[in-house]
């Protein structure tokens, strides 16, 4: 079995059951505690009323960030200014943990090391 890092994107993607992530709906959905906070946030902000529930259930699956995770993502977003922090680190964490980093996000369709999903209805 594959081990993946979540992006939010594809948290989000599953959340509205998008076809193109069906495949992935049984896998354990590994990210980061910056990862939980983007949600929480696009969830707020959409006033979705089960935001704890859902938040509650995405920090089951938080790994833990070290500090070469957040230099390498430092760096990694220097040269690349279209990745947000948040998707700097979960990428970084990906490739320590030897993890495929899942995404949509088009900002990382060239870079190695991530199954590109994009989201369909």
């Amino acid at each position: 079995m594959s081990k993946y890092f979540f992006d939010t994107y594809a948290t989000i993607a599953l959340m509205h059951k998008s076809n193109a992530y069906a495949p992935y709906a049984d896998t354990r959905r590994n990210n980061s505690i910056f990862n939980v906070a983007e949600l929480a946030w696009m969830l707020t902000r959409k006033n979705q009323p089960h935001t704890k529930k859902i938040i509650s259930s995405a920090e089951k699956n938080v790994l833990p960030v070290i500090g070469e995770d957040l230099v390498r993502a430092a760096h990694l977003r220097k040269q690349n200014k279209d990745l947000s922090m948040t998707d700097a680190i979960g990428y970084c964490m990906a490739q320590r943990l030897n993890m495929k980093f899942l995404t949509g996000d088009e900002a990382f369709k060239k870079l190695s090391n991530v199954e590109f999903v994009k989201a369909t209805e």
